[in-house]
């Protein structure tokens, strides 16, 4: 059954031979993303091991190079290579080269080419409102099917990847938890957390769809059900959100939901908003981190919400000799020391100065930082109300993650994601002006004139 892996290949290289990355990115990639399992992979002898993800981007990494006569260089670029090249560097340091390499190419599929994707594939061909339905979509189909896991503390996503795929190795034995007596809902994200963080995003780009495309607007669940579409996912995903039981994607939802709403106000100091929003944002984690650190010791033989705070409150006091130790290159992926009781690094800046150290950290921190310069300098192109608000809830999005972050690392779906985000954000532009792209696309590609002999 490891042939199925074949199944999203194919159908990839199909639009890449029509002629057309952006459909195989839209009809291809982003279903196997926000609907299959990340964690099963294919381990053939002597290769790096794939999923139905790494499958499905290989035609498309092909077919990117004819695309990049439209690349701007930008710093951000560089951070990034960087950062995945210190994915292999930091693993190469502390196990072997032939491991060094296999995370490296981890690294690429999961950063590089996203980060590639958003960048070339989406603004330059007027395709943000198609990608954005797209992601909604398949978003809250999962968010559907998988609520059955709420009561029935069952995975469906898990349980038929495991029937369907036989063969492939889960690399990552997710498990559904419990939290007041129900499953918390996963989804095909593996663990409630990360699913928290897809659907809080989900839930703030329909905000958007819902105030800007007529579309969600007009259209009926059915004909016969007097019910809008927009509703009914607006509803399902807000009870997904919640159903994962996750406060920190709930928290970094609404963080995200209120800055892109300030994108609807007409007249803004955008220097005075952004100001704000840092300064509000950095004072709640402030407010939050010295709460969780004064709360108590953790204790393994407690679950409930106080335990899991103080559990990532102490993560930064017990990891902190390995950090130092690690240095500027970190321990790696692989072979980070783990200590008894922490097993599970649940903060992403802790995570990638364990692994990646000083280097791995500070690269990340700049990308985050150039993202956010990037939306800010855009707001003065941005005239109309569906640029700006788009703008805002960008920026919204990636605030969010960045409280977020601080209590869950990113693992699965959302770590290419938010690499996609980073790409969309540098590739901004108002989006009913063509791009040089499409009008080049728009001309013959032979033509005829007349010659006077």
């Amino acid at each position: 059954m490891q042939l199925l892996l074949l199944v999203p290949f194919l159908i990839s290289f199909y639009y890449i031979w029509r002629g057309s990355a952006r459909s195989a990115f839209l009809n291809a990639f982003l279903p196997v993303l926000l609907l299959i399992p990340g964690s099963y992979v294919w381990r053939l002898p002597h290769l790096p091991p794939v999923n139905y993800m790494v499958m499905t981007l290989l035609p498309i990494a092909a077919a990117l190079p004819f695309y990049l006569r439209w690349w701007q260089p930008r710093r951000i670029d560089l951070w990034i290579a960087l950062f995945a090249v210190c994915f292999g560097i930091s693993e190469s340091r502390n196990t072997n080269v032939a491991t060094g390499s296999i995370i490296f190419f981890d690294s690429c599929v999961s950063v590089i080419i996203p980060y590639l994707c958003g960048r070339l594939l989406i603004e330059q061909w007027m395709m943000r409102t198609a990608v954005l339905k797209r992601i909604v979509i398949l978003i809250s189909i999962a968010g559907v099917i998988g609520l059955s896991e709420f009561p029935l503390k069952v995975n469906i996503f898990r349980m038929i990847t495991q029937r369907l795929f036989h063969g492939t190795r889960e690399v990552v034995g997710w498990t559904t938890q419990e939290r007041w007596g129900f499953g918390r809902v996963s989804g095909p994200y593996g663990h409630a957390i990360l699913a928290g963080v897809v659907f809080g995003m989900a839930l703030v780009i329909l905000v958007y769809l819902r105030r800007t495309e007529p579309w969600w607007q007009r259209r009926m669940i059915a004909n016969f059900l007097p019910v809008r579409m927009r509703n009914v996912l607006m509803v399902a995903l807000a009870v997904a959100l919640f159903c994962t039981i996750s406060r920190g994607p709930w928290i970094g939802a609404i963080v995200s939901l209120v800055i892109a709403l300030l994108g609807t106000r007409k007249y803004l100091d955008k220097r005075s908003v952004w100001v704000l929003i840092l300064l509000v944002v950095a004072g709640y984690a402030l407010k939050t981190y010295i709460a969780y650190a004064s709360s108590g010791q953790y204790d393994l033989t407690q679950d409930n919400p106080n335990q899991t705070a103080q559990y990532r409150a102490q993560l930064w006091t017990v990891y902190g000799p390995i950090v130092r130790a690690g240095g500027l290159w970190g321990f790696g992926v692989t072979a980070f020391p783990r200590v008894g009781g922490f097993d599970s690094i649940d903060n992403e800046y802790l995570s990638i100065l364990v692994t990646q150290g000083y280097i791995g950290l500070t690269l990340f921190v700049l990308m985050l930082l150039e993202s956010l310069l990037t939306l800010y300098k855009s707001l003065s192109t941005m005239t109309t109300y569906e640029d700006r608000f788009f703008t805002f809830t960008l920026g919204g999005i990636l605030l969010g993650l960045m409280l977020t972050m601080a209590t869950v690392f990113i693992d699965e779906q959302p770590k290419p994601l938010l690499f996609i985000l980073f790409g969309w954000i540098q590739a901004l532009r108002p989006a009913r002006v063509p791009s040089p792209a499409m009008i080049q696309a728009a001309q013959p590609r032979f033509g005829f004139r007349r010659v006077w002999t």
